[in-house]
């Protein structure tokens, strides 16, 4: 019952709002996706593309519901000019070291 609800919470929380997440081909970064997916919220991505055939997050079919961009997060000029106009309620960072959330307030916390 305490699992339904904390999902109910989520899906209130996230429906209909715009999420970033840079490392979204990656496989932890690919599950998030498809959770934020099922939460209804607009989803999109920031990453290297996959590097394996077959991978996770082209076995989830997120290829297709993601709006996605291949690039290195180290070039700014690259993210900017895909996601620099958008005004994000959320954004969050799926490096192998952990999971960062960054809200509009730009408070950065760690999460994982």
């Amino acid at each position: 019952m305490v699992v339904k609800n904390l999902f109910i919470d989520l899906k209130k929380a996230y429906a209909g709002k715009k999420v970033l997440i840079t490392g979204h081909t990656g496989f932890k970064g690919s599950w998030l996706a498809l959770q934020l997916r099922m939460m209804g919220a607009e989803v999109m991505g920031f990453a290297l593309p996959p590097n394996v055939q077959g991978s996770h997050f082209e076995r989830l079919g997120l290829i297709k519901t993601v709006y996605h961009v291949y690039g290195d997060i180290c070039d700014r000029e690259n993210f900017t000019r895909h996601f620099g106009n958008i005004c994000w309620g959320n954004r969050c960072e799926m490096p192998a070291y952990g999971i960062k959330l960054l809200v509009s307030s730009c408070r950065q916390e760690t999460v994982l």
